[in-house]
């Protein structure tokens, strides 16, 4: 398994904590993915499976700022998580199977944030 990098398009190489965190021993043992570029990611728990594609600074910001606005949808229950996704990707115009905020562009996790202000403002 490999992961590719959001940002250059490069394949990133699993490290360990230690290269992305080197002042947080609690996060040695997990294993995130690095780009050449500085861009990373990390893994799903007990896995070296990647969260999605490595990114840079400002992807990540954006990426944190869409859970923030997306996650209480389903959170709430509004909408199961499924559906929530699927009206996401309807809304954003991502293809349902890329759309995943951990698999965004910077462009595309903003536009997440713009969608779900525009159903909260609608309602």
């Amino acid at each position: 398994m490999s992961a590719t990098c959001i940002e250059c398009g490069s394949k990133a190489a699993l490290v360990g904590g230690e290269r992305i965190y080197p002042h947080r021993p609690d996060l040695y043992a997990k294993s995130f993915w690095l780009c050449v570029c500085g861009a990373y990611c990390g893994c799903h728990s007990g896995t070296t499976n990647p969260l999605g594609y490595p990114c840079g600074v400002e992807t990540r910001k954006a990426r944190s700022a869409a859970h923030t606005a997306f996650d209480p949808i389903w959170k709430r229950k509004e909408m199961d998580r499924r559906a929530a996704y699927a009206w996401l990707a309807k809304e954003t115009g991502i293809p349902a199977p890329d759309c995943h905020i951990g698999m965004m562009t910077e462009a595309q996790a903003r536009s997440v944030v713009q969608a779900v202000n525009k159903r909260e403002f609608a309602a």
